[in-house]
């Protein structure tokens, strides 16, 4: 559905929210609400930021996790993708959040965040990889 508003970025992120399913839309609403509840909120609560991006990553990622293999991928490791996609970006806010008192939680954040990203990828990786050996037809790189 066009839109002919000229909104430039702003109307591209809206529209592909708009297009994606119900569960981006609730957390896009969730994150924006929260950026304007939280400020509001006494010292020790604000750092209930850290949840939003992992939120926000986990259901822009379950829902367009589909795309990428169609409807061949399994429920399970769409989920399981989500959640390690959302769960890798609260550690990475928890350590950015947290590494003003020492760099070195922020180097250990990047590092748990790269774990937890492979982590996902690895059954997403395993199913391209059967479905390309199941079909034939699919390039696959060979190293020998």
């Amino acid at each position: 559905m066009p839109c002919n508003v000229n909104l430039g970025g702003v109307g591209i992120i809206l529209g592909w929210v708009v297009q994606r399913r119900w569960l981006t839309l609730a957390a896009v609403l969730l994150c924006v609400i929260g950026l304007v509840a939280i400020p509001n909120l006494p010292a020790p609560m604000r750092t209930i930021w850290v949840v939003l991006p992992g939120i926000l990553f986990g259901a822009i990622t379950y829902e367009g996790a589909g795309t990428l293999l169609g409807p061949s991928l399994y429920t399970r490791a769409r989920l399981f993708f989500a959640a390690a996609v959302g769960m890798a970006a609260t550690v990475l806010a928890v350590g950015i959040t947290f590494a003003d008192s020492n760099p070195h939680v922020l180097v250990g954040a990047i590092g748990v965040f790269l774990v937890l990203w492979v982590a996902g990828l690895l059954p997403l990786a395993v199913k391209h990889r059967t479905l390309v050996r199941r079909r034939g037809n699919a390039p696959v790189i060979h190293t020998h």
